[in-house]
């Protein structure tokens, strides 16, 4: 289930936890009351049975929304945060980060970040899972979008730290 809070786990730092309430605030004044139901009501992991394969779906890992789990950590962190013996593929997000490891007997693949990526890479990324035959795999993508026209709209809509929102998104990084 979504948070109707912001995540102050995302920083120890109380500054970074004040601008991540602020870019919150923002962003729910924007929203009416059915789309916030909606992200509300939404599970917090999502498995499915797909052509005889096994894929769990979760935010960040199985250990909650807010979980940090970064690409180059050990196998055991990885072991501790997913049910990789349960699972075919496991598809993760949060960090912004596209990556794909093989942990026990799953595929634990982070699509990365479609306007917000943080692995120094501008580009939007995204993940195709294959399920058909010899194929059968997954394979992150890459792709440009327009950065300018996203910071044009970004400060005409009053987003908070505009400008270091868009040299954020040029460089590839976290703002």
């Amino acid at each position: 289930m979504a948070s109707s809070r912001p995540p102050d786990a995302e920083s120890p730092d109380p500054a970074r936890r004040a601008a991540i309430r602020k870019w919150w605030e923002w962003t729910i004044r924007r929203l009416g009351s059915d789309d916030l139901a909606w992200v509300k009501a939404l599970p917090s992991s999502l498995a499915l049975d797909l052509g005889g394969y096994r894929m769990l779906g979760v935010h960040a890992t199985a250990r909650g929304p807010e979980d940090v789990l970064r690409p180059w950590a050990a196998d055991d962190e990885f072991r501790g945060a997913m049910p990789a013996d349960e699972f075919d593929y496991i598809a993760c997000a949060h960090i912004h980060m596209p990556y794909l490891r093989r942990i026990g007997r799953a595929v634990v693949f982070n699509t990365g970040s479609t306007g917000r990526p943080m692995d120094g890479d501008p580009r939007s990324s995204y993940a195709i899972l294959h399920l058909d035959g010899p194929r059968t795999g997954v394979s992150l993508r890459r792709v440009p979008y327009n950065i300018d026209a996203t910071g044009r709209l970004a400060a005409e809509r009053g987003f908070p730290w505009a400008t270091g929102y868009i040299a954020a998104l040029r460089a590839g990084e976290n703002v």
